[in-house]
């Protein structure tokens, strides 16, 4: 409690027939609490929560996804705390529907061919052909699948390596360079270098951006992104410690310990 720094993630982790409740501290990175539950729902947070206020604990700042579970317990336990959202949980979500539309430009740029029966005999030199693009084909889906993940990465998590395949993408999918780009401005918006001032700008510029409202999927990613959670996602912006945060991290490292 003496060590703890005013700022807690709450998460729960699903295992099978029971959920482990944890709260963590994503400055110091050490788990403060956690409770093995038969069911997650309100009476076993508010235990739980409860317990942790009477070990004395007065967070500043309470971080949780977007479970309706959380923000009247917080209010009630707790009014004087901030309530954040998890920007990694936001990402997250939005993340999908970014692989949505991946997954449609892929169906479109490499539609499945109705596979016929040649006849007998060695194939005619049209249909060899036929043959040979189809294959050539299905392996540049396959490539695109098999490194979907490099369109929501980091740029300071990419290697050289990973450079040479984004480009290689790139020349079978030129769609997917409008998703990159809307990955990257979503990051932009909830980066933690920068100020409030800032965040709302470029939340307005993404959110005003027509190219990615005419996308069904991105439309649907904005619409996750909207007012209300974007300021609750960046609430602390003006936060001395923010950078240091990583929101809930511990929390999902410790899914691989469970």
């Amino acid at each position: 409690r003496e060590q703890f720094s005013g700022t807690m993630c709450l998460d729960e982790l699903h295992l099978g027939h029971r959920t482990l409740l944890m709260a963590t501290d994503p400055i110091a990175d050490v788990v403060v609490g956690f409770a093995l539950v038969s069911r997650n729902d309100h009476d076993h947070m508010r235990a739980f929560l409860n317990n942790l206020k009477t070990h004395g604990f007065q967070p500043k700042i309470v971080i949780s996804d977007g479970s309706p579970l959380y923000p009247a317990l917080i209010e009630e336990l707790w009014p004087e705390a901030k309530h954040q959202l998890c920007v990694f949980h936001l990402l997250k979500e939005i993340n999908t529907d970014i692989l949505d539309a991946f997954r449609r430009l892929r169906r479109e740029a490499f539609p499945k061919s109705k596979s016929r029966k040649g006849k007998r005999g060695r194939p005619s030199k049209a249909r060899a052909k036929a043959q040979k693009w189809a294959k050539r084909q299905a392996e540049r889906s396959k490539f695109v699948w098999d490194h979907r993940y490099l369109i929501v990465t980091a740029p300071e998590k990419l290697s050289d390596e990973d450079h040479a395949n984004w480009s290689k993408m790139m020349r079978y999918m030129p769609g997917l360079k409008q998703l990159r780009r809307f990955a990257l401005e979503v990051r932009g918006v909830l980066d933690p270098t920068i100020s409030r001032a800032q965040a709302w700008s470029r939340f307005r510029k993404l959110q005003g951006n027509r190219r990615y409202r005419k996308d069904v999927d991105l439309r649907r990613a904005l619409q996750k992104l909207r007012r209300e959670k974007f300021a609750k996602a960046t609430g602390d912006l003006a936060w001395p410690h923010r950078t240091k945060i990583r929101p809930n991290n511990p929390v999902e490292r410790m899914s691989g310990v469970c």
